[in-house]
C-alpha cells in the first residue's frame, strides 16, 4: 500500500509540475520590415485572427510626407496598395486605417496623427478577413505604410508586411 501511494504521489507530482509549472509559449510572429529610404515598420504578429487589433510602430520616416497606415489589399510590386479597411478615415475614428502627418493640410489638423520628432509614431490597427469583398486568406493583404493623398504618387513611403489569418 505504500509503494502504491508513493508511486500516486510521484504521478501526480509529474502532471501537476508538466501542466502548471511549465509556461505556455505563445509563438511569436512580430515582424520588422525595412523600406526603401530606411524606414522601418514593426507589427506586433503577422499570423493573426479576424478582428484582431495589433500594434503597429515605425521610425525614421520623413516627416514631410504624410501617410496612412492601414491594412490593404496588396497588388503588382509599384502599384499602389489598397482598397484598404477603414478607406479613407475622414472621421478620424477608423480603426483600420490611421492619417500620420506632421503637416497636414488645414482641413486635417484635428484628423492626422503628428510624427514623433524623429520621424516614428506607434498605433493600433484593426485587421479583419474581408476588405470589402476581397477575402484576405484567397488575397495578398498587408499591413501598410503608404503616401497620403497629397502626395499619392510617391512609392518612397510603401512599406508592407504581408499578414496571415489563422483557420
Amino acid at each position: 500500500m505504500l509503494r502504491r501511494n508513493l508511486y500516486l504521489t510521484w504521478v501526480t507530482l509529474f502532471i501537476a509540475t508538466t501542466l502548471f509549472a511549465a509556461p505556455a509559449t505563445a509563438k511569436s510572429t512580430k515582424q520588422t520590415v525595412k523600406g526603401p529610404t530606411g524606414q522601418t515598420l514593426t507589427v506586433s504578429a503577422t499570423e493573426v485572427r479576424d478582428g484582431q487589433i495589433l500594434t503597429v510602430t515605425g521610425a525614421k520616416y520623413n516627416k514631410k510626407v504624410g501617410i496612412y497606415l492601414a491594412f490593404c489589399v496588396v497588388g503588382a510590386k509599384g502599384s499602389v496598395p489598397g482598397p484598404c479597411g477603414g478607406g479613407v478615415n475622414t472621421a478620424g475614428s477608423a480603426t483600420s486605417s490611421v492619417w500620420i502627418s506632421s503637416n497636414p493640410p488645414a482641413y486635417g489638423k484635428s484628423l492626422a496623427v503628428p510624427f514623433s520628432k524623429s520621424g516614428g509614431f506607434e498605433s493600433k490597427i484593426k485587421v479583419s478577413r474581408y476588405i470589402g469583398t476581397v477575402d484576405c486568406t484567397v488575397a495578398k493583404c498587408a499591413v501598410v505604410t503608404r503616401a497620403d493623398h497629397t502626395q499619392s504618387a510617391n512609392r518612397k513611403a510603401d512599406v508592407i508586411i504581408p499578414m496571415k489569418f489563422k483557420k
